[in-house]
C-alpha cells in the first residue's frame, strides 16, 4: 500500500492511500477503527466537526467535491459525494450541522 497522507485528527489518525482507501486508527494504540473509500483524490487535508470528519476533494476534470463521513461508524452521509459548482478558494470548515466552502467568487 503506498500512503498519499496522514492527517492528525483530535482523537484519530486518518491515513489515506493512493488507491483512495481511508483508514481510521485510534492515535493512542493505532487500533483501527473502520475503513472506506474516497471517491476522489484529496484536494486539501480534512476537516473535523463534531460528528463528522469532511473532505474536499477533486476529480481528474477539475471539478471539486465534497464527502462527510461519519466518525463513529465510517459510512458517509445520504447525497455525498455532493459536486461544487465552483472552486474553492481554500480549505474547508465545518461544525455539526454545517460545511463552509470559501470562494472568492459566486458560482455564477
Amino acid at each position: 500500500m503506498s500512503i498519499a497522507g496522514c492527517y492528525l485528527m483530535q482523537t484519530r489518525l486518518l491515513v489515506v492511500s493512493a488507491a483512495g482507501r481511508l483508514y481510521c486508527l485510534d492515535r493512542r494504540n493505532l487500533e483501527p477503527r473502520w475503513v472506506d473509500t474516497l471517491d476522489y483524490p484529496l484536494a486539501k487535508a480534512p476537516v473535523e466537526s463534531a460528528t463528522h470528519y469532511v473532505f474536499l476533494m477533486k476529480d481528474h476534470r477539475g471539478s471539486h467535491w465534497i464527502q462527510a463521513i461519519s466518525k463513529r461508524t465510517g459510512t458517509a452521509d445520504a447525497g455525498l459525494p455532493s459536486r461544487l459548482p465552483f472552486s474553492p478558494s481554500s480549505g474547508l470548515t465545518a461544525n455539526s450541522g454545517r460545511i463552509f466552502v470559501p470562494s472568492l467568487g459566486s458560482p455564477g
